[in-house]
């Protein structure tokens, strides 16, 4: 039996498989799932064409790529591994991975890659398939590019499963453009879209918080809807918006108010030199190389209320941000 199962997505990156999956398959004592998320490329032939031992999971008819669809889809297939391991398919792993991180490997930890200098290795993350199965895998609500990697890792971390890490020298981001990473997402606006989805997990684990469990289906659904209008509105309309959303059970509701600093022109201005290769990589240079320092913090990124573009959220961190339905303090 593997003790560790390699899951890996692919939808219109072939190229990026083929260069990666040698890599993956070569390691011992592991196995690994390759998910066809409609790929326009055909992945699942090619993997069944070369890899013989690799198995093929197919998800067909989508449109639209959904990392968390994809990846839960990729865990059914896992069968006897008691360790799996996300990643992407442009994440190229030493050949001495496997060997340098299962002695590593606990129960009750999650692990990640550290020090974090590509942004392309924050998805990647080894875990138990039965803690996996505990929080229920990734959170499908969320749509379009970022978020739901953290999501996951804050879902164990309340469950009270540890992180812990592995060094991220032992792999390596191929680097590609924007058009390349929202080209299979409905909204092209990244960082929109990121801001939307960090909001609504915000708001998610305060209510989780409140109420000591997970939320259904339903309930999320409609927090993500709430979240996306009202963030839209707020960066279209170049104003802050407020919201509030009920606590499952009870009669309070927690409020919160999105801040936009400046005016539209402003935050498109903002918005363009985020999209913008070269300021990413200037900024990815000052930060690793200048300033000896990663690209992201992953305790910062769960539980500070920071958001991309200059944004702000204010939310109930405190009792003053707790209401009752009737919109008093509580």
């Amino acid at each position: 039996m593997a003790q560790l199962c390699f899951v890996t997505t692919c939808m219109g990156r072939l190229d990026n498989l083929k260069r990666t999956l040698g890599r993956i398959v070569g390691q011992p004592d592991t196995s690994c799932v390759v998910v066809d998320y409609s790929c326009p490329e055909r992945c699942g032939e090619w993997v069944e064409a070369n890899h013989t031992d690799v198995r093929v999971v197919r998800v067909p008819g989508r449109t639209v790529f959904n990392r968390s669809r994809a990846c839960n889809a990729g865990s059914r297939a896992v069968k006897n591994s008691p360790w799996i391991c996300f990643c992407d398919c442009d994440v190229l792993f030493d050949r001495g991975f496997a060997a340098r991180v299962l002695p590593r490997l606990e129960p009750g930890r999650y692990y990640t890659p550290q020090p974090i200098r590509e942004w392309g290795l924050m998805g990647t993350v080894i875990c138990a398939r039965a803690d996996f199965e505990r929080v229920d895998g990734y959170d499908e609500v969320y749509e379009g590019w970022g978020e739901e990697d953290v999501d996951l890792y804050e879902a164990f971390e309340f469950v009270g499963v540890e992180r812990r890490s592995f060094p991220s020298t032992l792999l390596r981001h191929f680097e590609h453009g924007e058009g390349s990473r929202v080209r299979f997402y409905e909204n092209k606006e990244r960082h929109v879209v990121q801001t939307i989805n960090r909001i609504y997990r915000f708001a998610k684990f305060d209510l989780m918080r409140e109420t000591d469990g997970p939320l259904t289906l339903s309930v999320r659904e409609a927090l993500y809807a709430t979240v996306w209008e009202v963030t839209k509105g707020a960066i279209g309309e170049g104003k802050s918006l407020g919201f509030a959303v009920q606590v499952p059970g009870s009669g309070r509701m927690l409020r919160y108010e999105i801040r936009v600093p400046g005016n539209r022109r402003a935050y498109r201005r903002i918005s363009r030199i985020h999209s913008s290769t070269i300021a990413r990589r200037l900024y990815r240079f000052a930060r690793t190389k200048v300033l000896r320092r990663d690209l992201s913090d992953l305790s910062a990124m769960m539980h500070h209320r920071r958001l991309p573009l200059g944004l702000g959220l204010e939310g109930p961190g405190s009792a003053n941000g707790i209401l009752d339905a009737s919109g008093h303090r509580s």
